[in-house]
């Protein structure tokens, strides 16, 4: 977390958690994902936090309401492998086993082409 007081987890049993580094307390359970959740990016501000899961399912959560504030079915065509917020906080970059890196615009919520991976 940017704030460098919590750290976020993700797990296969379908949630995600956000921990108080100091105190050890669980701040947050979500499950929101009906596959495993396996990437977990903190957007720069801290507000934001975007998973991903063996769906192909990615999710920007509002962490000041606890509550999913933007979802995206079929990100890609096989399990996505991880996510990444810019350090601008404008892009979110994820890679799949699809072989695919997709790039969207966090501030349209919206899917910009995407790129194979070079191999």
């Amino acid at each position: 977390h940017p704030m460098h007081r919590h750290v976020g987890t993700t797990s296969f049993d379908h949630t995600w958690r956000l921990w108080d580094i100091e105190t050890g307390q669980c701040l947050l359970l979500q499950d929101g994902h009906s596959r495993q959740v396996f990437a977990l990016s903190f957007h720069p501000d801290g507000s934001l936090v975007a998973t991903a899961d063996f769906g192909s399912v990615l999710q920007l959560w509002d962490l000041r309401t606890g509550q999913s504030a933007h979802d995206v079915a079929n990100a890609h065509a096989r399990r996505i492998l991880t996510a990444d917020v810019s350090p601008n906080g404008v892009h979110l970059a994820t890679a799949g086993d699809d072989g695919l890196i997709q790039v969207f615009d966090l501030r349209r919520c919206r899917r910009n082409h995407p790129q194979r991976k070079k191999k």
